[in-house]
């Protein structure tokens, strides 16, 4: 009973007369299979999309200032749902036509809801640019969900609400000058022209305030509107940077990671010094002094209980116990196992600082968490596969992100500066070239990332392709090739 859509019909990019092209169609869009559904399908869902294909092609055609942008829209409609009409001038487009025979092709009426249809698109259009803002603020955190970033905003608001405005507009800034430098629209959508923004957009908010040069009616709205400027400014400079450095480093198979953001942020703070209506203020925790023995070994239930979540929340600056459980959250919605390792790299963290004699003020703050939230969740499970060895390697770089952090704020207090998540890219740059020479680490490649149970999952199904096939090699006689080293 399952009906095929023909090919030469809707002119689609894949046939969908295979099982598994039909799935992958099915899947996306839960086109029914049974005969008696079609007629439902064909005029719910028929009607709609031809009225949203008519208006790509018209927008194209008579707004050149968007040409470029819904181009990519046609294109990606093209892929949903089928061929676009030859003609902005057609006055009637055909219907879905099926195999089945139940459904013949028809005519539709003269299509006359422009203004309608321009609404619809518009709004398809919007709908559509929140959804990888959005993932490119849970992208922090390597979690590629717009449910997530609105969870991660929320808690941003709990912290502070012009700590939200900031990161927003960090994002929003980010996003909008990947689109004006034409980067692949696939990377965009993904959110990886986002995340830069939001932290950069996040740390200026925290670490610039009101110059004291300032005075008068309206300097505080004066300053926050100069914050902003400075955020949009640092955001847009963070994506060429972005850009450049994932050329460079892309011949090694590596992410850019969070790199662009530290090298705008600091740049930029540096700078601050010599810029009269900016004024750095230094974060707690950053100069480091020698804490009394008293300050040292101080435990208490909120330093051992909240100073793992206050070290998730830090990687957006937040020291709030609420808003690090909402992010938390927010990363066990995309992925329960990196929300595994964000707690562990962040326990992780805090046990080096006892380790070293770090205040527990500092430890409890989260300070010495932030690094190893995002150190542990990038080795364990997200750019490795998650064994138990590469969950003793992730911990590993955790711990060994926090001890670059002691070495980066002794250099960084020397101006004033904070260390930002530099611990964590020397650390996760280290680790994640070790995969050449290290058999237990099996890398995911950079375009199929997903998530740690999506790579976990996609593992374990070639392990079990591979005990099929040598079972089967066996039962036949033939002799085997030697075993893969990653097994």
């Amino acid at each position: 009973g399952t009906c095929c859509v023909l090919k030469r019909d809707l002119n689609l990019p894949f046939d969908l007369t295979t099982p598994m092209s039909l799935k992958r169609f099915t899947d996306c869009w839960s086109v029914p299979t049974s005969p008696s559904c079609l007629p439902l399908f064909n005029k719910q869902l028929g009607r709609p999309v031809k009225v949203i294909k008519r208006l790509l092609d018209e927008l194209t055609s008579d707004m050149p200032i968007w040409s470029g942008y819904l181009l990519e829209r046609r294109e990606y409609i093209h892929w949903r749902f089928g061929s676009l009409p030859t003609s902005p001038s057609e006055e009637r487009l055909d219907g879905l036509v099926f195999e089945s025979g139940l459904i013949n092709k028809e005519r539709s009426k003269p299509l006359r809801t422009k203004p309608i249809a321009m609404f619809m698109t518009t709004l398809f259009i919007i709908i559509d640019f929140f959804d990888y803002l959005l993932r490119g603020v849970g992208q922090v955190v390597f979690c590629s969900n717009p449910i997530s970033g609105i969870l991660i905003l929320l808690a941003l608001g709990i912290q502070h609400p012009f700590l939200l405005v900031g990161a927003f507009v960090g994002a929003l800034s980010n996003t909008l000058t990947a689109h004006l430098l034409s980067v692949p629209f696939n990377l965009i959508r993904a959110g990886l022209f986002g995340y830069n923004g939001t932290l950069c957009g996040a740390a200026l908010t925290v670490f610039l305030s009101h110059s004291p040069l300032l005075s008068g009616p309206g300097a505080e709205y004066f300053s926050y509107f100069k914050i902003l400027l400075a955020i949009t400014w640092v955001s847009a400079t963070s994506t060429v940077i972005h850009v450049a450095l994932s050329g460079f480093v892309s011949p090694y198979n590596l992410p850019a990671l969070t790199m662009p953001f530290n090298l705008a942020t600091i740049l930029w703070l540096f700078g601050s010094i010599s810029y009269n209506y900016f004024y750095v203020v230094f974060p707690p925790g950053q100069i480091p002094t020698n804490a009394p023995i008293n300050q040292i070994f101080a435990p208490s239930l909120d330093l051992v209980f909240g100073g793992p979540i206050r070290g998730i929340g830090q990687v957006f600056l937040c020291d709030n116990v609420w808003s690090g459980l909402i992010i938390l959250v927010a990363i066990a919605l995309c992925s329960r196992i990196s929300a595994l390792m964000a707690l562990s790299g962040s326990i992780t963290g805090m046990v080096f600082g006892y380790a070293v004699g770090v205040a527990s003020d500092d430890i409890r703050l989260g300070l010495y968490g932030y690094n190893g939230v995002l150190a542990a969740m990038a080795i364990g499970g997200f750019f490795y596969v998650l064994t138990p060895r590469v969950f003793c390697f992730a911990l590993m770089c955790a711990g060994f992100s926090t001890s670059i952090l002691g070495c980066i704020k002794t250099m960084f207090s020397i101006w004033n500066l904070p260390t930002c998540t530099m611990g964590f890219c020397l650390a996760g740059f280290t680790f994640l070239l070790c995969k050449s020479l290290l058999p237990f680490l099996i890398p995911i490649p950079l375009p199929e990332l997903t998530t740690a149970e999506g790579h976990l999952n996609w593992y374990s199904k070639k392990l079990h392709h591979q005990r099929k096939l040598a079972e089967m090699k066996a039962h036949q006689g033939i002799t085997h090739n030697a075993p893969d080293p990653t097994l």
